[in-house]
């Protein structure tokens, strides 16, 4: 099991060589996966520790206009990556997006059209403006120039037909109301360590949407994940204090750095947790402690 550096940008959606969906939700604890954290370990959630290759994942198909997006962006996040630092001509977007415009006597509001963006932020970027990573990326293929030649080079633009971005669907569909239920149902009954606001996002729909058509469930999900929090809480302070004693008991000062390190983590990260800690050192006879 590997995990690419790529995948660590929002903007990858999917696998390039299955042509799959990248799996963002871990099945053991229903907590989204965290590709580059101090904790990760390759192969296993970040979050649960569950090992991750044994799992398969739903996977539906993903629409062709979609996937024609998604391997566009992959190759030239691809491209980025492995340009060399040395910039030579310098910020190039501003000059190659007016060439664009001027060669194909295309109006800024048609291409803010073509790319779902507001024709005042084309304005801004013509004017200078530093884009984010996903307007460049489909910027580069509604034009169908990559992301590293409309960034850092002087690009000679041919009068073409650009695409339409209709990756936005993915956003902006219309509810499938049933596959809606059917997944929020599986939420309930597998997934306690998943909060509503995750749900929303791994299913491109509203909180409010949510909660209007499913009140009930929506209630039930926001109750589990609280438990499932609390229950996080405890079994935190639990190893806490089982680790103090343990350090204790091998004659080691379970001072706060040294008990970070025997967990390889961070653990005290609150009040409450500093509570437990002072309390557990107080119990085995230290003094004076802060």
């Amino acid at each position: 099991m590997y995990e690419k550096l790529i995948w660590t940008f929002k903007d990858i959606e999917i696998c390039k060589k299955h042509q799959v969906n990248l799996a963002q939700i871990c099945p053991n604890c229903g907590s989204q996966v965290s590709i580059l954290n101090n904790l990760s370990r390759i192969g296993y959630c970040d979050k649960c520790y569950a090992w991750l290759g044994l799992s398969s994942y739903e996977n539906d198909p993903i629409p062709s206009a979609d996937l024609e997006r998604d391997n566009w962006v992959c190759d030239s996040m691809g491209q980025l990556l492995t340009y060399e630092p040395i910039l030579d001509n310098g910020y190039q977007l501003s000059n190659n997006l007016r060439k664009i415009l001027s060669t194909n006597k295309m109006s800024q509001r048609s291409l803010a059209r073509a790319i779902h963006y507001d024709h005042k932020g084309i304005g801004r970027l013509l004017s200078g403006s530093k884009p984010n990573l996903t307007d460049i990326l489909n910027l580069s293929f509604v034009t169908g120039y990559s992301a590293k030649e409309l960034i850092f080079d002087n690009i000679k633009p041919i009068r073409k037909d650009f695409k339409e971005v209709k990756h936005s669907n993915r956003e902006t569909k219309k509810i499938n109301v049933n596959n809606l239920k059917i997944a929020l149902d599986k939420a309930i009954q597998f997934h306690e360590g998943l909060s509503l606001a995750k749900f929303c996002k791994i299913n491109s729909v509203s909180n409010t949407t949510i909660r209007r058509r499913f009140p009930k469930e929506s209630s039930i999900l926001v109750a589990n994940y609280k438990k499932y929090k609390k229950s996080q809480k405890i079994q935190k302070h639990n190893l806490i204090r089982i680790t103090v004693i343990s350090l204790h008991e091998r004659g080691i000062y379970p001072g706060r750095k040294r008990l970070n390190n025997e967990l390889g983590r961070n653990l005290i990260a609150d009040d409450n947790d500093k509570k437990v800690w002072i309390e557990t050192l107080k119990e085995l006879g230290y003094i004076n402690i802060k």
